[in-house]
């Protein structure tokens, strides 16, 4: 198991804010992961990190810094419209995916180019085009880093809510091993959502292979790339709001969109909220609004993550105040 002190942490988040930790430790495999969970109260406060695209420093991390690394994706079950695959934590997201296009397993192909790894998609529970990673889920291994046992979930334990699950309920405590996923041999396709559906009709095709590409295409005219543009992708999540609350708001702002959920309640679109109120493409110094997504904050080049946390607290009072709508924050908050 590798350890580092006094680490940069800018490399390894992906609004590029200029933060360290005291310590960082490299769990790269399964032994790495053994002992860690074993020693993990000797290293507390720790923080378990995957590829850094939810996360916003605000400061200096006084603690260890736990960076899942691990690699690996095999098949645990085939039948002739299923196939099981486990993949460990620390494979990247996007390099998963696309396994899964070259493949023909259906189910993850709406998830094009998500900033995320393995295990670190499941704790978000990361969505996009009509499709989550709940979806298709069948298990989560983690460990209880409380007392080193391993444990195993399936899907309807995990909690799964929108952009929540049990692992981000319990930060810190568990450490997720690897993930099964279920995906399909037979050809199914949600094409519903957003623009997919008029893309594929350009593309002339309906196949996997057709709904990644026009998934990334869409995700490349519209958000920023990590590389260039320091981001953490949606900062805001959608606002939830009851009927008695939709009603009024329906009819004093008849432009608002919303959409029906199955619990009677109604789901508003947070980048309309904000980009109503002329926030897109504003700046604060080097924080800003991206100037093509309005849910999108952006690190223009030096930006701390205070910077950035002031802005985004100024973004929801001001919906609140002009909507009465509360904004939660997406992204989690170091």
């Amino acid at each position: 198991m590798q350890i580092t002190e006094n680490v940069s942490l800018q490399p390894y988040n992906t609004f590029g804010i200029a933060v360290k930790a005291k310590r960082m430790v490299l769990l790269s495999n399964e032994s790495d992961v053994r002992e860690f969970a074993f020693k993990a109260q000797r290293f507390e406060p720790y923080l378990i990190m995957g590829s850094g695209a939810n996360l916003l420093f605000t400061r200096d991390f006084e603690g260890t810094v736990a960076l899942v690394e691990t690699k690996g994706v095999k098949e645990c079950h085939r039948d002739a419209e299923h196939v099981v695959l486990q993949v460990e934590a620390g494979e990247i997201w996007d390099d998963f995916v696309r396994y899964c296009v070259e493949g023909g397993y259906y189910g993850v192909e709406n998830l094009a180019l998500i900033p995320s790894k393995v295990g670190s998609a499941v704790v978000q529970n990361i969505g996009a085009y009509g499709r989550e990673v709940k979806d298709v889920v069948r298990e989560v291994h983690a460990i209880d880093l409380k007392n080193g046992v391993p444990e195993t979930f399936d899907r309807s334990s995990c909690l799964f809510g929108y952009r929540e699950s049990l692992f981000k309920k319990h930060p810190g405590r568990y450490l997720i091993t690897s993930v099964l996923f279920e995906l399909g041999l037979v050809p199914r396709f949600y094409t519903e959502y957003g623009d997919v559906a008029a893309k594929l009709k350009e593309k002339g095709e309906t196949s996997i292979q057709a709904v990644y590409e026009v998934v990334s295409e869409i995700r490349r005219s519209k958000l920023p790339d990590v590389k260039l543009l320091g981001n953490a992708g949606s900062f805001f999540k959608n606002p939830v709001v009851s009927a008695a609350q939709w009603e009024p708001l329906r009819q004093q702002f008849p432009m608002l969109k919303g959409f029906p959920q199955p619990d009677g309640r109604v789901k508003l679109s947070a980048a309309q909220l904000i980009d109503s109120l002329g926030w897109k493409g504003k700046r604060a110094g080097q924080a800003g609004v991206h100037e093509k997504q309005a849910l999108v904050l952006v690190n223009y080049g030096g930006a701390t993550g205070a910077e950035v946390l002031a802005l985004a607290r100024n973004i929801q009072a001001d919906v609140k105040r002009h909507y009465g709508v509360e904004l939660e924050m997406e992204v989690i908050v170091i």
